[in-house]
């Protein structure tokens, strides 16, 4: 049996750079969600934390689904 350790370490690189991405964005999602809700509160607008709001979650969401298609068409 032969290992690629040089594979083995760009798989690992890249899914430890994936799931921090992933926990970053979600983390500003739920910021950015507190952050309208805040503001919606103060009759402030809500137009740029709804917006980074929506941009954190689908890069997220992006992350988890090109995941997914690799799992099942790899």
């Amino acid at each position: 049996m032969n290992i690629d350790w040089s594979a083995l370490g760009l798989v690992v690189l890249i899914s430890v750079v994936a799931g921090g991405a992933l926990v970053t964005l979600t983390g500003l999602g739920i910021v950015a969600l507190d952050q309208r809700e805040t503001a919606q509160e103060q009759n402030r607008g809500v137009a740029t934390p709804t917006v980074l709001m929506v941009l954190c979650f689908l890069g997220a969401a992006a992350i988890i689904g090109y995941g997914l298609y690799l799992v099942a068409f790899s």
